[in-house]
Formats: structure tokens, C-alpha cells, sequence
């Protein structure tokens, strides 16, 4: 029994200590593909008819050629790259998802990420209610 205890133990902490590496020094992209997926699979519960763009289909940003109404340039590219289709995202924000974010955020970061910070995965996963 403790043999089998110790081998767990083991398991678990080597998973731990690969996430570690992954979140610090994103070796292969893993902490992107990780985060794209996990932020894809939110939006496909939360949009109707939302689909991820495979990687075969995506064009580069340029040649997308569209431009979101709320989200800056520089965020819209980040999220084109991680194979979120940005068309399908909501172009407008409702006073209550205003709130939400204040409320979740605070205002002073909710003001920086209208002003064109990008959101970080602790944003993403604590405003993950107000979209």
C-alpha cells in the first residue's frame, strides 16, 4: 500500500512540476496551445454556434481583414492566433457586463484593458461570467 502511496505521490508532483515548466518556459508553445484550447472550449459553451478555426483554414491576421468593433488591434491579433474567430465574438457591451468586470476586475484594470492592455489568463478566468 505505501509503495503504491509513494508512485502517486511521484506522479502527481512530476505533473506539477510540468506544469510549472509549461507556464514559465513555454517550451513548443505548449502554455499558448493550452490556453487557446482552454479559452476555446469556454467560448464554444458560451457562444451559440461558435467554432474554433482549425489551423489548416487560418489565414494570417492581415489577410482576415476584419476589425472588431471593441477589441483593439493588437488583442484581436492574439486572439486570431490562438484559432478564436473573432467575427463571432459579441460586438457590443451591455451596461451589466460593464459592471460585471468592474466588479470582477476592478476599475482600474477593467480601464486598462479597454485602453489596449491584454487581458492575462487570471482576467480571462475571473471575468469568465460577464461575457
Amino acid at each position: 500500500m505505501k509503495k503504491i502511496l509513494d508512485f502517486l505521490g511521484l506522479i502527481i508532483s512530476l505533473v506539477i512540476i510540468g506544469l510549472i515548466v509549461i507556464i514559465i518556459f513555454n517550451p513548443a508553445q505548449l502554455r499558448d496551445k493550452l490556453i487557446a484550447s482552454t479559452l476555446n472550449s469556454y467560448l464554444i459553451l458560451q457562444i451559440d454556434d461558435y467554432k474554433i478555426v482549425p489551423e489548416e483554414e487560418r489565414v494570417s491576421f492581415e489577410e482576415a481583414n476584419f476589425d472588431h468593433p471593441l477589441i483593439p488591434n493588437k488583442q484581436e491579433e492574439a486572439l486570431h492566433n490562438m484559432g478564436v474567430d473573432v467575427v463571432s465574438l459579441p460586438s457590443e457591451i451591455t451596461p451589466e457586463m460593464s459592471a460585471c468586470f468592474i466588479e470582477k476586475l476592478g476599475e482600474a484594470r477593467t480601464n486598462e484593458i479597454v485602453n489596449g492592455a491584454t487581458p492575462s489568463a487570471i482576467d480571462l478566468l475571473k471575468a469568465k461570467d460577464c461575457l
